[in-house]
């Protein structure tokens, strides 16, 4: 018995070094989970809340902002990586990130991209399928409308509960970032013009 306890005490050690190789190598096969969560707020704002789970510490890696909204991004930051800079490649734009921790989450404003279409009709452009270069990833979206919200012709891909247009397991359907457009109807919003925003 005596004999066999370093032996067992290796086997142990051995086990408990081969772990953390275990579990990043799952999760490397996973890939990242995003979640993309978009709000639209009663001034006709739209929020983008990106979120990123198992991305290996270290990691680089790009967000591609659809060129066609670019010009309606008003603010953009990032906790648990670091913006490394920014870079415009035929005519997309690109930020460019390296991961400090497992969990990334990137919040972006946008104004202008809910136009009024008379009454209380709405038609918005945001941003669909998160478009990420440098990671293997899966994401579901989530699109919440304002309160009492009514969407007359629910977008390809996506379902409708209540007042939240949902969509999981998106897949790049271009080698593009992807917009989404619909129009809708409520009482709750009122538009304005934003120059500059901050969270």
């Amino acid at each position: 018995m005596k004999n066999s306890l370093p032996a067992m005490i290796l086997i142990f050690a051995a086990i408990l070094f081969l772990v953390p190789s275990v579990s990043l190598a799952q999760s490397q096969g996973e890939g990242v989970l995003v979640e993309r969560y978009v709000s639209i707020s009663p001034y006709g704002l739209v929020y983008v809340w990106d979120s990123l789970k198992k991305v290996p510490p270290g990691s680089s890696f790009e967000l591609e902002i659809p060129g066609s909204i670019y010009s309606n991004l008003k603010h953009l930051d990032v906790s648990g990586a670091t913006l490394s800079g920014q870079e415009v490649r035929d005519g997309q734009h690109y930020y460019k990130l390296v991961a400090e921790s497992e969990e990334v989450v990137i919040r972006h404003i946008y104004s202008g991209l809910v136009a009024g279409r008379g009454g209380d009709s709405y038609m918005i452009t945001a941003p669909s399928t998160p478009f990420f270069i440098g990671v293997n990833y899966s994401s579901n979206i989530f699109i919440q409308l304002p309160n009492g919200a009514q969407v007359q012709n629910v977008p390809p891909g996506f379902t409708l509960n209540e007042t939240m247009l949902i969509q999981r397991a998106a897949k790049h359907a271009t080698l593009e970032p992807q917009t989404v457009s619909f129009s809708f109807t409520s009482t709750a919003v009122q538009l304005m013009v934003a120059e500059r925003l901050t969270l």
